[in-house]
C-alpha cells in the first residue's frame, strides 16, 4: 500500500511537469510567451530549487546556468539564464560591460503541488489526511516487522530448548 502511494505521488509530480511543459509550449506557439525553452529545462533539479534532483543537467543546459529566479505569481517561473563560466573571464576577453547583459530572460508555467495545496484548502486537507494515513501505515509496518523478529527469536529459542534432554 505504501509503495502504491509513493507511485501515485511520483505520477502526480510527473503529470504536473508534463502539464507545465505542454502549457508553456502552447503559450509559446500562440505567441503569448516569446521565449523558446530548451527541452528539459523544467525537469526537476537544483537549477529550479528542487530537492529531488536526479542526476546531472543535459549538455544543452550545462552551457547556461540560472542567474536569478523570481516568482511573478504562483505557477509562473521567471529565470534569467547567463552563460556558464566566470563573469570576470568573459570581461577579460574584451567585453567592456557597456552592452546589454548576456542573460536570457525566460518565463514559463511551472505547476507545483505545494502551491496548489496552499491555494486550495480542500486539497490540502485531503493530502494531509493521506500523509497521516501513510505515516500510520509506516508505523504499523515497523511494528509488524518487529513482531516478526520477536516471533523468529521465540521459535528459535523453543527449537533450542526442545533439544535439551533430561538425563
Amino acid at each position: 500500500m505504501l509503495a502504491w502511494q509513493e507511485r501515485v505521488e511520483r505520477a502526480i509530480a510527473q503529470r504536473m511537469r508534463q502539464s507545465s511543459q505542454e502549457m508553456t509550449r502552447l503559450l509559446e506557439t500562440s505567441g503569448v510567451l516569446s521565449n523558446q525553452l530548451p527541452d528539459g529545462l523544467l525537469a526537476p533539479g537544483p537549477h529550479l530549487g528542487e530537492e529531488e534532483a536526479d542526476g546531472e543537467m543535459p549538455d544543452s543546459e550545462r552551457r547556461r546556468r540560472p542567474k536569478k529566479r523570481t516568482s511573478l505569481s504562483p505557477h509562473i517561473l521567471s529565470l534569467t539564464l547567463e552563460p556558464a563560466g566566470d563573469p570576470r573571464k568573459r570581461k577579460a576577453k574584451g567585453d567592456d560591460g557597456a552592452g546589454p547583459p548576456e542573460g536570457v530572460q525566460i518565463v514559463a508555467i511551472y505547476l507545483r503541488l505545494a502551491e496548489i495545496e496552499f491555494a486550495m484548502p480542500l486539497v490540502m486537507g485531503w493530502r494531509n489526511h493521506i500523509r497521516a494515513k501513510a505515516k500510520e501505515m509506516q508505523r504499523l509496518a515497523h511494528q509488524y516487522e518487529e513482531k516478526l523478529r520477536e516471533r523468529a527469536i521465540g521459535e528459535a529459542e523453543a527449537a533450542w530448548r526442545s533439544t535439551w534432554s533430561n538425563d
